[in-house]
Order: C-alpha cells, then sequence, then structure tokens
C-alpha cells in the first residue's frame, strides 16, 4: 500500500497512457547577412534625420551595415537584409558612430547623429562606388605584309611537230630509164609526169 509496484505501474499505464514524447523545437535557420550590393549609391541630396522615411535611408543603413563599427544592428530589425526606410533611433546611434570614427561631430556637437552637409560628404568618401574595372581589350594581331609577286620566266610555246608526210596510197611507182619512178597510173594530162626527186629510188609497189 503506498508503492508503486506491478499492480500500479500497469495501471497508471491504463488511465494515463504512454508518456507523449515531447517536440524537438526547430532551430530557427538565420539568413546569412548578404553583401552591400554594388549598385548602392553613397550619394546623399539631402539631410536624413529622426522620423526620416524615404529609400534614402535605407540606403544609408545598408552602407552602415557594410562596416562592423556602424553597424546599425547585429539581429533584427535594421540588420544586414533587415534594412528599411525608417530613420529611427538605432539610425541615429550608427550615425553618431560614424561620425565619431572620422571625426565629424561627438556628443553634445550640432548635427550629431543627424546626416548632414559634412556627413553626406564623407558617406560618398568612403563608400564611394569602386572604381570601375577597365574591359580587356582584345589583342591586336599583327599586321600581315603583302605578298610581293615573284617573277616568273616567260613560257616558250613549244611548236607542235610536224608529223611526217605519208605517201598516198594511190601512188605506185613503176623505174624509168633516167633512174627515177613514174606514177601510175599516170595523171591523164601528164602521162610522163615525173616523181620529185625524193620518190627516186623507193621500190615500187605491187
Amino acid at each position: 500500500y503506498g508503492l508503486v509496484g506491478p499492480k500500479t505501474r500497469a495501471k497508471l499505464q491504463e488511465v494515463f497512457g504512454a508518456p507523449a514524447v515531447p517536440a524537438v523545437p526547430a532551430v530557427p535557420i538565420t539568413p546569412s547577412a548578404p553583401a552591400v550590393p554594388v549598385s548602392v549609391s553613397a550619394v546623399f541630396n539631402k539631410g536624413l534625420g529622426l522620423g526620416t522615411s524615404n529609400s534614402d535611408v535605407k540606403r544609408l543603413q545598408q552602407l552602415l551595415n557594410s562596416d562592423s563599427d556602424t553597424k546599425i544592428s547585429s539581429s533584427g530589425a535594421g540588420s544586414a537584409g533587415n534594412e528599411s526606410e525608417y530613420f529611427g533611433s538605432l539610425t541615429a546611434k550608427a550615425v553618431q558612430k560614424f561620425q565619431v570614427k572620422y571625426g565629424l561631430a561627438k556628443e553634445g556637437d550640432t548635427g550629431y547623429g543627424l546626416v548632414g552637409p559634412k556627413t553626406r560628404a564623407k558617406l560618398q568618401e568612403v563608400f564611394g562606388a569602386a572604381p570601375a574595372v577597365a574591359a580587356p581589350t582584345a589583342p591586336i594581331a599583327p599586321a600581315i605584309p603583302a605578298l610581293i609577286p615573284v617573277p616568273t620566266a616567260p613560257v616558250t610555246p613549244v611548236p607542235a611537230p610536224t608529223p611526217a608526210q605519208e605517201v598516198p596510197f594511190w601512188l605506185k611507182l613503176t623505174p624509168t630509164p633516167q633512174g627515177g619512178a613514174q606514177v601510175y597510173p599516170p595523171s591523164p594530162s601528164s602521162p610522163s609526169q615525173e616523181t620529185p626527186w625524193w620518190l627516186r629510188g623507193m621500190v615500187p609497189a605491187n
């Protein structure tokens, strides 16, 4: 009696069921602080102070967050990636840190915590646009020298060989008393025509 024995444990489990396992809370994922975009301009054309609300304030916060000495906040509203367009007390404190760091103003000075002409000029000087990187130029190809024509020797035409003159098949030669040859059959107009000297001595055709 008064002890938690086997029967009591069984009844406890029956009445109250298995103990619920507490859920493990999910660990929130903290977004990494983004780098200040290159497109953020450091040029401010008018003063900024407590209560100001416009896009210039957001740019101011982004610039101040890019320096660990002048961060608006380490987390939450105003931190890197969570900048807003409202100039509140956290922004004013960050501006004061910037002014003290660069010797622009200190506590008790007029304009301390406000973005006046001197502070705007220093912001542009410190966070000014990075120098443009010159685009690489394509290497200049060396000029190709003009080709000098080489004179060629004139080609002397070779005359076509003269085909050997062939004696027509219809010439039949017969010997003559003068030692030459006679054309056979004799021409009707000159029956005693004698062949040229170069046909003399040739064997007559049968």
